[in-house]
């Protein structure tokens, strides 16, 4: 049977075909007084949108296994249409547990029911689908990595990647204006929850679906990632029907990540 990547061809010739005209109006798109239907579709995606700052209740966390369907990558723009974004989601991520049981009740990372797993994995397979470890040292350096990266953040906060040579934690914007984590920055995002050590985290969007970024346009009255800019800078309120867009309203009610 063949790889589901290649049992829709005419899907990934239709989305490559978008990237072209993303890359050529991008430098348009990006201005304030860009037209509507000029920020969408001169959006490319490999320019992600932020950063900005989010509260850190805000992030959810996607529990489908894979966790994101491969075809998701080849989106070649910043806002997309389609069901990518109908996906189950938690408060916390699947590698939170593991990550108290470390740093709160004082595990050993060896005693982890996942270091037994891994080294299981690797044994039978030759290397682990999470994180594509290829040894038992490369386990143990992973899970040394988690409480080194604790330990810094314990001393020093949970600053911007930029700052420290690391991506942003990315996120993607659902239908809904639910922020879902997302690529880089699971650990980080663990740590500074069970720490406590931050409220809000700085973030990249690296996909926003097409309904939701129609409703924030019409409710700010400005071009995408202009209006997207105001909403994370309000605190990624819950935004009326678009009919009846109360704007900058200054007591807005603060969208809960339950919600």
């Amino acid at each position: 049977m063949p790889h589901k990547r290649y049992t829709r061809p005419f899907r990934y010739v239709s989305l490559y075909g978008l990237g072209l005209p993303a890359y050529l109006l991008a430098p348009w798109a990006r201005r304030p007084e860009a037209p509507r239907w000029i920020s969408l579709l001169g959006t490319p995606r490999r320019q992600r949108a932020g950063p900005y700052q989010v509260a850190l209740g805000h992030i959810l966390h996607n529990t489908a296994s894979p966790e994101w369907q491969p075809w998701v990558k080849s989106i070649p723009l910043l806002v997309a249409p389609g069901a990518w974004d109908q996906v189950p989601l938690a408060s916390e991520s699947w590698e939170t547990e593991h990550v108290r049981k470390m740093l709160i009740d004082g595990v050993d990372y060896r005693a982890l029911p996942l270091y037994a797993q891994l080294n299981e994995e690797l044994a039978r397979r030759g290397y682990t689908r999470h994180k594509d470890l290829r040894s038992p040292e490369e386990i143990d350096q992973y899970f040394n990595g988690i409480i080194e990266l604790a330990e810094s953040i314990r001393q020093n906060g949970l600053t911007p990647g930029r700052e420290h040579g690391d991506k942003e934690i990315q996120v993607r914007v659902n239908r809904d204006g639910q922020i879902i984590k997302c690529g880089e920055g699971t650990h980080r995002l663990a740590i500074a929850q069970i720490l406590g050590v931050a409220e809000e985290v700085t973030v990249e969007v690296d996909l926003v679906h097409w309904l939701w970024a129609k409703r924030v346009m019409a409710h700010y009255d400005r071009p995408f990632l202009h209006a997207l800019s105001l909403w994370f800078e309000h605190g990624t309120p819950k935004l009326d029907d678009p009919q009846n867009p109360p704007r900058d309203d200054p007591n807005m009610e603060r969208r809960h990540g339950s919600e």
